[in-house]
């Protein structure tokens, strides 16, 4: 790896590292976006998100020491996908066990981290990064995924 390489992944991870360190704790999470929630337990599943949305799951792993969960899907068809970069859909990631509503993570000058207004093409992966607090969610707890009217329940977190 050269210098200029290992310098940017450096700073990329310190930016990270700083982010987590400044979201709100988790109970302000919970108890704040409670509207949120409630929608989100009405919202009707799909039943096959990859024909509905034109996407699958990769993986919901656990990221940056455990501040992070990485949640990656992989585009199937691309004109289907489009509105899974929508602006508008906020994508909430909900701690099975407790009810705690995960957002994604943003920061001052990087803004959120989630890929949105790309030109999309069928094997691409997608990453979204959610924010996780004094690393509340752990590797195996059970997780739900929503964005608009999609919805996956019962992802385990990877370790």
């Amino acid at each position: 790896m050269s210098a200029r390489r290992f310098r940017t992944a450096a700073l990329g991870l310190g930016m990270l590292a700083g982010l987590a360190a400044a979201v709100p704790s988790l109970p302000a999470l919970a108890g704040g976006e409670g509207g949120h929630h409630a929608a989100h337990a009405a919202a009707p599943a799909p039943s096959d998100p990859a024909s509905e949305w034109g996407i699958e799951l990769v993986a919901v792993r656990l990221s940056a020491a455990g501040s992070m969960i990485d949640l990656r899907v992989r585009v199937t068809d691309a004109e289907r996908a489009a509105r899974y970069l929508d602006r508008a859909l906020q994508p909430r990631l909900v701690h099975t066990a407790s009810g705690a509503v995960l957002s994604v993570a943003s920061g001052g000058k990087i803004g959120t981290l989630r890929q949105t207004g790309r030109q999309l093409r069928n094997g691409q992966v997608l990453s979204d990064l959610f924010a996780n607090p004094g690393r509340f969610v752990k590797a195996g707890d059970p997780v739900s995924f929503s964005l608009g009217e999609l919805r996956l329940d019962g992802l385990a977190v990877e370790g």
